[in-house]
């Protein structure tokens, strides 16, 4: 997969993203909620494209199993830093849990299939 086909679809899942939540929130005056979204929506942005290119690196090396290792333990990494950006927004923003779980759930699931869907890209071409 080529860098820009992948800022593409980064692009494409911000949007969606965005717009399911700012659009859904719409009126609301609770400014630590949008905080809370952007914030979160940073963070996935910068560890997928932080993976996208250890992969896309890794893919050319000589080491048969280093793209794979790096991938699982990119899915524990991210398991456990959700859990802490959920936690850091739940305490320094104020926010309810049942306003802010729903939301990371639906991001992280939307951040996972970019991921797979990039890095099942880079590994098959790689092969080819």
């Amino acid at each position: 997969m080529s860098v820009g086909r992948y800022f593409l679809y980064l692009a494409l899942t911000l949007i969606i993203n965005s717009a399911i939540f700012f659009i859904s929130h719409f009126g609301s005056q609770n400014i630590d909620f949008y905080i809370g979204i952007g914030l979160t929506l940073l963070f996935f942005t910068i560890f997928s494209t932080s993976l996208f290119f250890l992969c896309l690196f890794s893919a050319s090396s000589k080491n048969i199993y280093l793209f794979s290792r790096i991938f699982i333990a990119s899915i524990i990494f991210k398991m456990i830093l959700t859990v802490l950006v959920t936690l850091i927004l739940i305490k320094r923003l104020g926010l309810l849990p049942e306003q802010i779980i729903f939301p990371i759930i639906l991001i992280y699931i939307s951040f996972t299939i970019l991921e797979t869907y990039s890095l099942m890209k880079i590994s098959k071409s790689d092969k080819s």
